[in-house]
């Protein structure tokens, strides 16, 4: 392809698809809690962008805004008591590069103490700490400032170790 000729459609979306896709699924799930909100999430936001790539001047920015915008649409439909009992994650479906060994019970339980924090809190581990993203990398996903994105992912470690600490304290 010379500099001149534009990717097609189909191009531009397998590229987004190869380079973004299963970090976007992974995010949906944190944020919404449940497989089948994460899926109907994913399938809409990629028929919007394969109907609007070809027009996008960035459309690495504009999924993972309209990803964000889904999700909390998404929240906001769900009644209060959905909010809160969504069923524990399929957390085997998150990479564990750096603890292998973590039991399924620690996973369901840091699952539930996630729930607990707001959703922006819950965005920057998704990303940060599931990811893997720098804060710069995750404040051009959350279009928000990297200091932001730090701070948010400070308090929710330091929330997350507060209810898993109460959590133990509680079981032992």
């Amino acid at each position: 392809m010379t500099r001149d000729e534009t990717p097609s459609t189909e191009d531009l979306v397998l590229r987004l698809l190869d380079e973004h896709g299963d970090a976007l699924y992974r995010y949906l799930l944190v944020i919404l809690g449940r497989v089948e909100d994460a899926e109907d999430t994913y399938q809409l936001l990629w028929s919007r962008v394969l109907s609007r790539v070809s027009k996008l001047r960035n459309p690495e920015a504009y999924l993972w805004r309209s990803a964000r915008n889904e999700a909390r649409r998404c929240l906001r439909r769900r009644n209060h008591f959905w909010a809160h009992q969504a069923e524990p994650l399929a957390l085997e479906t998150f990479p564990n590069r750096e603890n292998p060994g973590v039991p399924l019970t620690t996973r369901i339980a840091l699952d539930k103490a996630l729930r607990t924090l707001p959703v922006a809190q819950q965005e920057a581990v998704a990303l940060m700490g599931f990811e893997g993203m720098t804060a710069r990398e995750a404040g051009m996903k959350l279009s928000c400032s990297p200091n932001t994105v730090s701070a948010r992912y400070r308090r929710a470690l330091i929330a997350l170790r507060g209810r898993l600490g109460r959590q133990e304290s509680d079981d032992g």
